[in-house]
């Protein structure tokens, strides 16, 4: 078989083909001559059939009609006995025309996402190929990728490496040298995840975020672009994203959200998390007169050196300004104590905080009367505060030793206007309200202050060092004699001794004890004396003065 070569494309001669059944199929292109011989061979005598009535439509003829076309003789011979068949019939003979070309189909594995006219596939696109052909049938089918030269398709699964794009042309030949016009389709492979960027919108101060604040999701992708974003918060259903998550309506505290974008072929970002904190709590503002103060026959007296302090406390995003009003005139921003009026007999005080994420107190729920400030005694002291140990404690020179079981309590007086509130730090971490008795599990030495707030924010505060030991006694033993090994065992002779004793570098010994093959333990007082043969676990367990205990075994032989 003998091809021309034109434009990279592989096109058969035109030709006569004749399938298994003898069916013959003519490319309709073809000129035809019917011969007529006497004989059956392929290379017996023949004569060239001519017409006599349309002699301009023969030699060469073309068949006209697509598919089947018939040429007749009107009356049938028996081949035996020479006669007409009657009653008469038709002598058929039959030759189908075939001009059109297969129609091949492209197939593929995966669901295609167009984009201004560019096709994407995700990673794992595999793609194969058929074609059909109504007469003749299918001879081969040829692709070509890349502008490669055209090869015969053999049927086998394409698949193609991960962010390249592909331009595959394809067409089919029939039987009789019919070629399809040659298809292409040209196609991006996408197996970039896609990327979703996090924008808090609205106050915020890191992850933490005020009431009115919502959170936007930006996603990106490089090549098919995004289809949608997920979200969910806590334990919430998840939902698609189509607007910025409001938090509004989450409770105050510590919330997680969590996202992540498909792309339009199933590309799927790793899921992301963003922890955050929903602060609606405005700063608790603390008020401190300073300077002279007295209250005498039901009214309050303040010299010309009294000012109002005010500070203000927020554990979580932090304060960024305050604000006070003398008797709602102008609002003044807050940088140092405040001079009292020194011309008016009453004034009222208005104040508020703002913190870092925009939460205000109230002003109205704050609002300072003079006599808010003023008891029915003078009350210029400070509260008095005091601490207690309840547990394990050892005063070691100057410094208090206690445990990690040891309670710490502190207790504050106040004579006056009596105590309002207790809070305290441990090493000058987070300020705490002292409710009940606290521990420390770390080991180690500690600073803590406590503060007492009066009930007119008089300030108290003690500050005091303790070193928390939660280490056991290192043990040493001694055997009176050497060891051999018998049997794989560490043995020693009768009437061995074995000597036991403890350090600890903090508190010191409180005791020993052991026991011999799970026995009642016993103190330890004097060297243990070995004077039955046998085999033995000693088991020891020394305590410090805190109660810190370390335990030891050993196993060996008595001979």
């Amino acid at each position: 078989m003998s091809y021309l070569f034109g434009q990279e494309q592989i096109i058969p001669e035109k030709r006569i083909f004749q399938d298994s059944t003898g069916k013959i199929f003519v490319n309709k292109a073809l000129p035809l001559y019917f011969k007529i011989s006497q004989e059956k061979g392929q290379n017996s005598e023949h004569k060239l059939l001519v017409s006599q009535t349309t002699p301009q439509f023969t030699n060469p003829l073309y068949l006209g009609k697509e598919g089947k076309n018939i040429f007749y003789s009107p009356w049938a011979v028996d081949t035996v006995t020479k006669k007409t068949v009657s009653p008469r019939q038709n002598v058929v003979f039959e030759l189908y025309a075939d001009s059109k070309p297969p129609i091949t189909k492209i197939s593929n594995n995966v669901t295609a996402y167009e984009k201004k006219d560019s096709l994407f596939f995700g990673g794992d696109l595999k793609i194969w190929f058929s074609a059909n052909d109504e007469l003749s049938g299918l001879e081969q089918i040829y692709i070509s990728i890349n502008n490669e030269k055209f090869n015969e398709y053999l049927y086998d699964t394409l698949m193609f490496e991960h962010g390249n794009t592909y331009q595959i042309k394809y067409y089919s030949t029939d039987l009789v040298g019919n070629a399809e016009n040659i298809q292409d389709v040209i196609f991006t492979i996408d197996t970039t995840r896609p990327l979703t960027n996090l924008v808090i919108l609205g106050n915020h101060v890191d992850n933490i975020v005020a009431g009115n604040c919502s959170v936007s999701l930006k996603p990106q992708d490089a090549f098919s672009g995004y289809a949608k974003t997920y979200y969910y918060i806590d334990n919430q259903a998840k939902k698609i994203y189509t607007a910025p998550i409001a938090v509004g309506n989450l409770r105050e505290g510590r919330h997680i959200l969590k996202y992540y974008t498909e792309d339009n072929v199933q590309n799927k970002e790793k899921e992301k998390s963003f922890e955050f904190f929903v602060d609606r709590t405005p700063p608790m503002i603390i008020e401190e007169i300073v300077g002279d103060y007295v209250y005498i026959n039901g009214k309050g007296y303040t010299s010309g050196r009294s000012q109002l302090q005010l500070t203000a406390l927020d554990n979580r995003a932090g304060v960024k300004e305050i604000y006070y009003s003398l008797d709602k005139k102008e609002w003044i921003l807050y940088e140092k104590p405040v001079d009292l009026p020194k011309d008016v007999k009453n004034v009222n005080i208005y104040y508020y905080a703002v913190d870092n994420v925009g939460n205000k107190t109230d002003f109205d729920q704050n609002s300072l009367n003079m006599n808010k400030y003023f008891a029915t005694e003078m009350d210029l002291e400070e509260p008095s505060l005091s601490k207690y140990f309840s547990g394990p404690q050892l005063n070691v020179f100057d410094t208090v030793c206690i445990s990690s079981n040891t309670k710490i309590l502190i207790k504050a007086t106040d004579n006056q206007s009596g105590t309002n509130n207790i809070s305290y730090q441990i090493d000058g971490g987070n300020t705490e309200e002292f409710k009940s008795d606290f521990t420390i599990s770390e080991s180690g030495y500690h600073t803590i202050t406590a503060y007492a707030f009066d009930n007119v924010n008089n300030v108290g505060s003690i500050n005091f060092t303790v070193k928390v030991d939660t280490t056991g006694p290192e043990i040493f033993t001694h055997f009176s004699t050497n060891s051999i090994k018998t049997d794989g065992k560490i043995t020693y002779p009768l009437n061995t001794k074995i000597f036991i004793g403890a350090t600890d570098n903090a508190t010191g010994i409180d005791k020993i004890t052991y026991n011999l093959n799970s026995v009642t333990p016993q103190t330890y007082q004097s060297f243990i004396n070995m004077t039955i043969k046998g085999d033995y676990e000693l088991e020891i367990t020394a305590f410090d003065r805190l109660g810190n205990k370390t335990v030891e075994k050993f196993s060996f032989r008595i001979k």
